[in-house]
């Protein structure tokens, strides 16, 4: 694919990337490329497997089987099941953002609560295959999954994603993704993101060292004052 490098200018750098933990607009902006899921959406909002190879749900509707696809993190460790389960463990315990969702797994209101030290619905039969049970029929529970925060973690590192972006720098003022597949590349082979200014990244924006204004809100006047730039679906000004 075409090698290229996009840089974006960005109002602060997050102090955390974990999916779990991250609270912020710019962070949310970087997950996606840096971690994966067991599933995402297509373009017409459906579900479909990423990490998921197969799966099979009973007629009850209540045991999930799935197995997962052969995928490695950016440090080389394989995908395991048990990753799944420290995942989901991680986003009970921290409570994330519709972590409710979760709850229709057996056992993990006990695990949350404390009365377990594991989640009985959470079985796991070899390296790639593993089941979820639920205490109850959940048709929205494969549509949760998609959710970024829930991207399987690494239960031996922190930070390791799966996504096709790995962080090869980061200071306060400039994290570097580059793209781990260089023979399957897909967008940017390089997304340097810098704290910048308003003004600074307006003016260097319309001198095309930035290309993008995604995350600054533009008046009228100084979108006028972009002039006639080319802007494609990487270089925009993003207005509120």
């Amino acid at each position: 694919g075409l090698s290229y490098e996009h840089v974006r200018p960005v109002p602060y750098i997050p102090s955390e990337l974990s999916p779990i933990l991250s609270s912020d607009t710019v962070a949310y902006s970087i997950i996606p490329n840096i971690h994966r899921q067991l599933f995402t959406l297509n373009r017409y909002n459906i579900p479909e497997p990423d990490l998921v190879k197969e799966f099979e749900v009973s007629n009850n509707q209540k045991v999930y089987k799935i197995k997962l696809k052969k995928a490695s993190f950016h440090s080389g460790k394989t995908l395991t099941s048990e990753d799944v389960v420290y995942t989901i463990q991680s986003a009970l315990l921290n409570k994330v953002n519709n972590y409710e969702s979760l709850l229709f797994i057996e056992g993990a209101s006990a695990y949350v609560e404390g009365r377990a030290d594991d989640i009985s619905g959470l079985k796991v039969s070899s390296s790639d295959v593993f089941q979820i049970v639920l205490t109850e029929s959940y048709p929205d529970l494969i549509y949760k999954l998609t959710n970024f925060r829930l991207s399987i973690l690494n239960k031996s590192i922190k930070n390791d994603g799966l996504g096709s972006y790995k962080v090869s720098f980061k200071n306060e003022n400039e994290i570097i993704l580059k793209n781990k597949n260089t023979k399957l590349m897909r967008g940017p082979h390089k997304i340097k993101l810098i704290m910048s200014s308003k003004r600074n990244a307006v003016k260097k924006f319309k001198e095309g060292t930035y290309h993008d204004l995604m995350f600054y809100n533009l008046n009228q006047n100084e979108i006028t004052g972009l002039g006639l730039i080319t802007l494609n679906e990487y270089h925009f000004p993003r207005t509120y």
